[in-house]
């Protein structure tokens, strides 16, 4: 028979998870109603802005003309003021010009572009000397991408006849392969040494290669 003077004194887990929930309520109750409404209305104003975002730059990427999207910001700015008036705060404005006019020219030429994109590769190398490789003397390297040396990027472009048909361009962060058949732009996976690139053709298997160095 269950003896209450036995009964252990500490609470059970139903009776802690009650205490915990009253203290919160509690605590609620006791929060100043402006400071509660204030940061309803402040959470209100956030959804209805990321909301009103999220539509816009929807309507952004689904067209590339630059009228569209100084209007698309313009109205989102527009919006964004009338919710300001409505729950009496400030928002950030978006700049109407995102993008410039160079970069809107682009855009739109990638969008019209009709050449294929060619199969590539990039793979990383190391100089390993002799030494290195049989008796593992230098003790910074190693195996991994991070001791690499160079970056070779092998871009095929079987409906390329010779290498000045070709333009390549090269920067720090990014290359670019382009002729009568073929468009790439890609991007290293880390940054390099532009002015060291070496380029060379393959006319067998139609296959540029770009070696360049990466920055230690």
């Amino acid at each position: 028979m269950f003896d209450p003077e036995f009964a252990s004194a500490e609470p059970s887990q139903f009776e802690l998870l009650n205490n915990l929930i009253e203290e919160s309520e509690g605590f609620n109750k006791k929060m100043n109603p402006e400071e509660l409404r204030s940061r309803q209305e402040e959470e209100k104003y956030m959804k209805q802005k990321q909301l009103e975002e999220e539509r816009i730059l929807k309507d952004i990427s689904s067209s590339c003309h630059s009228d569209r999207y100084s209007n698309s910001s313009t109205t989102l700015n527009t919006k964004i003021e009338v919710i300001d008036k409505l729950i009496g705060t400030k928002a950030q404005k978006l700049d109407p010009r995102i993008w410039t006019d160079t970069e809107l020219d682009e855009l739109e030429e990638d969008f019209e572009d009709e050449r294929e994109i060619p199969d590539y590769d990039i793979i990383y190398q190391q100089k390993v000397s002799a030494m290195d490789a049989y008796l593992g003397i230098d003790p910074e390297k190693d195996p991994s991408t991070s001791c690499s040396d160079t970056l070779c990027a092998n871009i095929r472009l079987p409906k390329t006849k010779n290498l000045a048909e070709i333009e390549l361009d090269i920067s720090s962060t990014t290359f670019s392969v382009k002729t009568e058949h073929y468009k790439l732009i890609a991007n290293f996976p880390q940054e390099v040494i532009e002015k060291e690139t070496k380029a060379k053709w393959n006319s067998k298997t139609k296959t540029l290669q770009i070696i360049v160095p990466v920055v230690r």
